[in-house]
């Protein structure tokens, strides 16, 4: 069995291998520097796309964790919901933002979730966006300077 955390990292890790291979090669045949050769790894990996989405990610994990039984079952509920199941497919395989795109996709399949989800479960999302991490959400997002960084 696979922790939940660890399968969609390493499932991550499988699909972006490619692009952190050709990062590497390209980038020791054109300057034979492994300095810059780890740093364009880290950009195959990492470009702001994927930042914004980890933000995201982990955002929804945080507030997942603290919710009790009830909650849990209602947020399932609606992020299941989609019939073609193609959302949240895409949600699961970090497959919602190309390149270059803000995550406007991802942002819309989350606000969708929050409108499918009851009242209790809706407040409870709106009180962890306001005293979470939400402010560091919304920085990330919208590439706005925060007073903490």
């Amino acid at each position: 069995m696979v922790h939940p955390a660890s399968g969609y990292m390493i499932n991550r890790a499988i699909k972006f291998a490619p692009e952190v291979a050709d990062a590497l090669m390209d980038t020791l045949r054109a300057t034979d520097s492994p300095l810059l050769a780890a740093e364009a790894a880290w950009e195959a990996i990492w470009p702001k796309h994927r930042l914004i989405e980890r933000d995201l990610y982990c955002f929804g994990m945080e507030v997942l964790l603290d919710l009790d039984v009830k909650l849990l079952r209602d947020f399932f509920s609606a992020f299941f919901a989609d019939p073609k199941e193609e959302m949240w497919r895409k949600f699961l395989a970090w497959d919602m933002t190309r390149p270059g795109e803000k995550p406007y996709t991802m942002a819309g399949f989350m606000i969708l979730q929050f409108l499918r989800g009851s009242i209790p479960l809706k407040a409870r999302l709106v009180r962890e966006a306001m005293f979470k991490d939400g402010l560091h959400l919304l920085k990330s997002i919208f590439e706005m300077p925060f007073p903490f960084d």
